[in-house]
């Protein structure tokens, strides 16, 4: 469901660096001019899932809300058993 739902290109990565989540070279990673969405979508994803750092998972869903993404940041804490 992320996958076909996440906007990486609405500003969610540029968040990403700002806070400190993502690297520069990350985001570009992510963000390759010949990525399309779901591909974009699917290498987020991967670097999200192989981190340990707690912090990145926090940004990310706090990224979701800063960029109208509320509705994945919401089914998220529900997965995780927040509310």
């Amino acid at each position: 469901m992320l996958r076909a739902q996440l906007e990486c290109q609405y500003g969610l990565l540029e968040q990403l660096v700002r806070e400190g989540a993502l690297s520069e070279e990350q985001r570009a990673d992510v963000a390759r001019p010949q990525h399309n969405s779901f591909e974009q979508n699917d290498a987020l994803l991967d670097l999200l899932l192989r981190s340990v750092d707690t912090r990145l998972h926090e940004c990310f869903v706090a990224a979701l809300r800063r960029t109208h993404q509320g509705h994945l940041a919401a089914l998220l804490d529900t997965a995780r058993g927040e509310s």
